[in-house]
């Protein structure tokens, strides 16, 4: 932790500690850390987030410290295999006060010998609205993306005007009625809006989650302006500050470097890479939560070995071989995919722009610096 008599501000980071949450929150916080270094920023995750994340191998800011949470899983626990089951663990000891966030703070607050001044959370934990609340502090909320942040602030509308009954078959259906969106196909909504187990712990989360985002001080999303305008200038009128200050990966500022990359290509991907032509490549990945069944590892291998299709294998969604195939000739070898990489360099461009000097998230980034460092209520 920083020098405690340089401290001049104390703020409380809340991860939600699954999949890559900790990592990307944790992007921010160097960036804000790294911007104001007499400001102690109080980590608090698992105790396997803390390991891979805080590791003597990753360069952190020393005014940002971690401090061990519980994960929720009881003593010689034995995990059925059931989906998102260490997820609904942690929520339920959570929700049941057996994880006290208060508890953990106020130790924070006696080692760093100040009292939080603003509380930083996933979007995911929708409760750090109330304990900032309690609290007196702002808080600030962390997203991935505007699309999704808005289906979820629109369950309610969404539920009340497409109904949770007999939705089956009716992934198709195209819609006209969400604020921000031309049109939006059912079946590209969230799961646990309108698909899905409705009344399961993470399902309930992110219904939660929806209705508290009236609450936060400023949303800041991995994101930026110019991908969604639409979308972003409807978030920005129905919230009180709706800040895009991504991609997390690449903000940078004016001020001061961004902080050291802490990626680390332990198992040669690069060199593989560099080994092979552009756009010859299929990259497949399913973050570190879920998993396939076997037998989809095994469509999906036979897909990529039966188009020729080097391919880097990172880790859900049923796959079949046919239709892997399908998706594989559409995205390297069909005009349509020659369209989406055009489309996603244009979208590059614009995101370089948006983090350089002048760009729409290094302002956004500004703005929530002040919010972080000097915003009082």
């Amino acid at each position: 932790m920083a020098n405690i008599s340089k401290v001049d501000r104390h703020v409380a980071v809340l991860p939600f500690p699954f999949s890559s949450h900790p990592s990307r929150l944790l992007r921010l916080v160097r960036r804000l850390a790294t911007a104001a270094p007499t400001v102690a920023f109080s980590f608090y995750t698992t105790p396997q987030s803390i390991a891979s994340l805080f590791s003597p191998s990753k360069k952190v800011p020393e005014n940002i410290k971690p401090y061990a949470v519980w994960d929720g899983v009881p003593e010689g626990y034995v995990f059925s295999g059931k989906p998102q089951e260490h997820i609904n663990l942690y929520l339920a000891a959570v929700e049941e006060g057996e994880i006290s966030l208060k508890e953990v703070l106020k130790a924070a607050e006696a080692e760093v010998g100040r009292k939080i001044g603003c509380v930083i959370s996933d979007s995911f934990l929708w409760f750090a609205g109330d304990l900032a609340e309690e609290m007196g502090v702002p808080w600030v909320l962390s997203c991935a993306g505007a699309r999704a942040l808005s289906a979820h602030f629109y369950t309610d509308l969404i539920r009340e005007t497409v109904g949770i009954h007999d939705i089956a078959g009716r992934e198709n259906d195209i819609v006209k009625f969400v604020p921000g969106f031309s049109e939006l196909r059912l079946g590209d909504l969230p799961i646990g809006v309108l698909f899905g187990n409705l009344e399961s712990p993470f399902a309930v989360m992110l219904h939660k989650m929806g209705r508290a985002l009236p609450k936060a001080t400023a949303i800041a999303v991995n994101s930026f302006e110019e991908l969604d305008p639409e979308i972003n200038q409807d978030l920005k009128s129905k919230l009180k500050m709706f800040l895009n200050v991504g991609p997390f990966n690449s903000i940078s500022s004016s001020s001061s470097p961004p902080p050291p990359s802490s990626f680390s290509d332990e198992y040669g991907c690069i060199a593989w890479l560099d080994n092979h032509k552009a756009v010859s490549v299929a990259y497949i990945g399913f973050g570190t939560v879920a998993t396939l069944p076997p037998a989809e590892i095994a469509a999906l291998a036979e897909a990529l070995e039966a188009n020729g299709t080097p391919f880097l294998w990172l880790e859900d969604g049923v796959f079949t071989k046919s239709g892997a195939m399908s998706a594989l000739e559409m995205v390297l070898s069909s005009e349509k995919g020659k369209e989406l990489r055009e489309q996603a360099g244009k979208f590059r461009e614009l995101a370089l722009k948006a983090v350089g000097p002048k760009g729409s998230s290094t302002r956004n980034l500004n703005t929530l610096l002040e919010v972080v460092t000097r915003y009082n209520l």
